[in-house]
């Protein structure tokens, strides 16, 4: 590898996580040490902080030589973080999935109870209780995991196996995918990043789907990737088909993905390639014209029944922005661009699942500067290559938005590689290209984003 490289990824490590990791310390300072009263356990906090110190302690193990010895980090790091979850959750919590675990129990209790019984009765069983369509994958993927286990009590411990495995292919291809853009060694940090993610050590521990619904995610956005490279069918089918494996874990990210390869598609033609900030434009326009009409078709195929208004719908997101007044609009907004914001130390039950987690939401929201630089940078510039990965992010943020899920790490999680991706891309980019004011707003931006932490922390 090239030296200049190496020197552009050492500094991407310094700064994604020497001077991120400073802050969060001191912010557990703040809002732990200082406000003692306000922690309802100090297992909690012990074991926010035990998970932090691992993600520094592998950061120094990761290895950039090597994209196999970065994904045996990363499969050893999930393995480790998520049997110390799990059985956090066991001594703590009387409970594999950790407190009040309202959706992993639903699907633990469904594969347990067809466990031992045949495929057919179990799809039998899918379709008369109509089970929503972006269910089913996992339903399916745990209905033969705890098949292959052979007993629900060890099936839902095997689950966490998987998820490491899960983990670590994601991470593959979230370095196949940064390889298109950056560097090897940049490459290989963007997939340690990912990979060492507090939030997929969460979700594995608390029998959740999310980490192989983004495995899906990133194998398309690969091939999306490819596309530009290569324009043929194997591609844009590969594509295609990862894509559809995402429409059975979340049915609104298929169609992102799908608006992603069309605009791959699109942005080949000369004068769309010329006209490219126009056109975006239009399409903000275009999406926002017929998003009422999308939303009812969605929860229809979902629900494989009736749509649900969406006036009625409106009319409970105006009913939780109501009870925040104009301080939660003004969160939503901005959590939106930046966020989820974390609850460093929560009170109440929030205590209990978010705080545990914190560190990736800290993370997404140090990495934002980055991210929003850059797509500064894309726009401007032209790199009409990463322009459809903007398009999903921006399809994600404008429905978190619209639905006020913009708090909520869980819904965030789909767009978080492209968040490192682009943040990895402008790092690089920004240390061949230095510009003293760019330099100056990030100060500014951290100490900003310090101070709206404490804010949103103390509310």
């Amino acid at each position: 590898m090239a030296k200049n490289s190496l020197y552009r990824t050492s500094w991407l490590k310094r700064s994604f996580f020497g001077e991120m990791t400073i802050y969060y310390f001191l912010a557990l300072f703040f809002f732990g040490v200082m406000q003692l009263h306000k922690i309802p356990a100090a297992p909690i906090l012990m074991m926010q902080m035990a998970l932090v110190f691992l993600v520094v302690v592998f950061s120094y193990l990761f290895s950039r030589k090597s994209i196999g010895v970065t994904c045996a980090v990363i499969l050893v790091f999930q393995l480790i973080a998520m049997c110390a979850y799990r059985y956090f959750h066991y001594d703590f919590f009387n409970n594999p999935l950790g407190y009040h675990p309202l959706d992993a129990q639903h699907y633990d209790h469904v594969a347990a109870l067809f466990c031992h019984a045949p495929l057919h009765e179990f799809r039998l069983f899918l379709d008369s209780n109509e089970i929503m369509l972006d269910d089913r994958g996992f339903m399916y993927l745990l209905y033969f995991i705890y098949k292959i286990a052979g007993s629900p009590e060890r099936g839902v411990n095997l689950t966490i196996f998987f998820n490491a495995v899960a983990v670590a292919i994601s991470s593959f291809y979230m370095y196949k995918l940064s390889r298109e853009f950056v560097s090897e060694g940049s490459a290989c940090f963007a997939a340690f990043v990912w990979g060492t993610q507090l939030f997929a050590v969460f979700t594995a521990a608390c029998g959740l789907k999310e980490n192989f619904m983004v495995m899906f995610i990133l194998a398309s956005l690969y091939f999306i990737a490819r596309m530009w490279e290569a324009f043929n069918v194997q591609n844009m089918l590969a594509a295609l088909f990862f894509a559809t494996f995402a429409l059975l874990f979340r049915m609104a990210i298929f169609y992102m993905l799908l608006a992603s390869i069309l605009c791959v598609v699109a942005v080949r033609y000369p004068l769309i390639k010329k006209y490219i900030v126009f056109f975006l434009i239009v399409g903000i326009i275009f999406t926002l014209y017929y998003f009422k009409m999308a939303f009812e078709e969605m929860t229809a195929m979902r629900a494989d029944g009736e749509a649900m208004e969406y006036e009625h719908y409106e009319s409970m997101v105006a009913d939780k922005m109501s009870q925040g007044g104009v301080f939660a609009s003004i969160v939503n907004y901005i959590s939106a661009a930046i966020g989820p914001f974390p609850n460093i130390v929560s009170e109440g039950e929030k205590a209990n699942y978010i705080t545990t987690y914190s560190f990736s939401s800290f993370c997404k929201t140090f990495y934002a500067f980055y991210f929003l630089y850059g797509i500064y940078l894309i726009i401007k510039n032209k790199v009409v290559k990463l322009i459809p990965f903007i398009v999903f992010w921006g399809f994600e943020i404008l429905m978190l938005i619209v639905t006020f899920y913009t708090l909520h790490d869980r819904y965030h999680w789909p767009h978080v590689p492209i968040v490192i991706l682009i943040s990895v891309w402008c790092g690089e980019y920004w240390k061949d290209h230095p510009v003293k004011r760019v330099a100056i707003m990030r100060r500014v931006y951290y100490l900003s984003l310090f101070f709206i932490l404490i804010m949103f922390n103390y509310r």
